[in-house]
């Protein structure tokens, strides 16, 4: 798998110096002054009524499902019930985009042992983490800019516990490999792998709406029972410390749980609304596998989704 792209990839220092010239704005069609009545229009989303099954035969789709609660391939273990993120995906009220004042933004992934029976053993295999890149969509024209490459920025992190409740982590081994992909160890059971760009990707304040994560993931031992997802987190500026009570980064959001298997899959996450994720995707990484099919599944009694309990990431 070539870690290299052949789309090309638009800095936003690049966009701001040329005006971002050559952006097509977006706009909605003005209503006809004959119009009598007014229809409400039908969502084009074609997972908005949860169908049983989603056939995933492009990018965009397989973006929506993994943004769609009810779209997990599982749950983690040992991520409380009442967690909001239990479930998988999960977006704050009010964090879509940057509070005011804030001007960096981060791009994360997570790997639990996934919560079955019988209990999941470790089979010391490694997780592969590949191709990973954060947009942001600038609030003027509607561009998507890339602001963090796995290619330009390696990735780190650290084993912390599942709930994110303990001071204590172990610290994780992350190995690049001359293709560029970084290969992390499995997480021993009761912790997570939680990893992220070394550096954080900065914007001007006021300028960006949205942010879009992507990376691809696989596990190179068939018999290790992994879930992954990725999110972002909006900080305060380049520099600032982690604070406990998020009010130096507020999670932007993060995506459904992903079965990892020795195949490559893409993760994707958007914070902005599925039918503006739809009018105006961003660059995406192109599917691993031609067609497959996603289930909906209820996650009760794995989950209960009720609070908003904090994923407590300290980057």
């Amino acid at each position: 798998m070539l870690i290299a792209s052949s789309r090309m990839i638009v800095s936003l220092p690049l966009v701001l110096a040329l005006g971002c010239a050559g952006a097509v704005a977006q706009t909605n069609g003005a209503a006809r002054s004959d119009t009598k009545s007014i229809t409400k229009p039908v969502s084009t989303n074609p997972l908005a009524l949860r169908p049983k099954e989603v056939t995933i035969d492009s990018p965009l789709i397989d973006a929506i499902s993994q943004n769609t609660p009810g779209y997990s391939d599982g749950y983690p273990l040992g991520v409380p019930r009442n967690y909001a993120w239990c479930s998988g995906s999960f977006k704050p009220v009010g964090y879509n985009a940057p509070p005011p004042g804030f001007s960096a933004v981060t791009g994360w992934g997570s790997v639990y042992p996934q919560n079955i029976e019988p209990r999941p053993e470790e089979v010391n295999a490694n997780i592969e983490v590949a191709n990973a890149r954060t947009y942001v969509r600038l609030k003027d024209t509607q561009q998507w800019v890339v602001l963090q490459d796995q290619a330009r920025q390696p990735l780190a992190g650290k084993h912390f516990p599942a709930a994110f409740r303990q001071k204590d982590y172990i610290p994780m081994q992350a190995t690049t490999r001359p293709d560029g992909s970084v290969a992390l160890r499995e997480p021993p059971i009761g912790y997570n792998d939680h990893f992220w760009f070394n550096e954080r990707g900065s914007y001007p304040e006021g300028r960006i709406d949205g942010v879009y994560v992507e990376m691809d993931m696989r596990v190179n031992d068939p018999r290790a029972k992994l879930l992954g997802n990725v999110g972002a987190d909006w900080w305060r500026d380049m520099e600032v410390e982690f604070l406990p009570n998020l009010t130096n980064n507020p999670g932007a959001g993060m995506s459904n749980w992903v079965a990892l298997t020795p195949e490559w899959k893409t993760l994707r996450f958007y914070s902005v609304s599925t039918e503006q994720f739809q009018a105006n995707p961003p660059p995406m990484t192109p599917m691993q596998k031609e067609v497959f099919t996603r289930r909906f599944s209820d996650s009760f009694p794995h989950c209960m989704g009720l609070t908003r309990e904090s994923s407590a990431q300290p980057r």
